[in-house]
């Protein structure tokens, strides 16, 4: 399994960007943290959209993001973290309730 993080914030946009679309696969999960209902918070997903059209990408809303490394609680941002495991297979499924 490799484990990559990317980082989105209103300034500088993506951080490692090339690194986190490098694992674009069916057996990749992105899980993203943060996103919130304003305009470049939805252009920055679409953007994260359009690099791994492969992957299966989930998201919650929280209060802080978690940045590994330096282990940095920030806000107002994105971290996107993608797990490309070996031979597991991915599908993500919506509650009928979100239909």
């Amino acid at each position: 399994m490799e484990c990559r993080q990317a980082v989105w914030n209103n300034e500088s946009g993506w951080e490692a960007f090339e690194a986190l679309a490098a694992l674009d696969s069916s057996q990749s999960l992105v899980v993203v943290f943060g996103i919130q209902a304003r305009p470049e918070f939805l252009s920055a997903y679409r953007q994260l959209q359009s690099a791994m059209p492969q992957s299966q990408i989930v998201g919650c809303s929280t209060a802080g993001e978690i940045r590994t490394g330096d282990i940095l609680v920030i806000e107002q941002s994105i971290v996107a973290t993608v797990l490309k495991f070996d031979s597991t297979q991915i599908k993500v499924e919506m509650p009928a309730s979100y239909l």
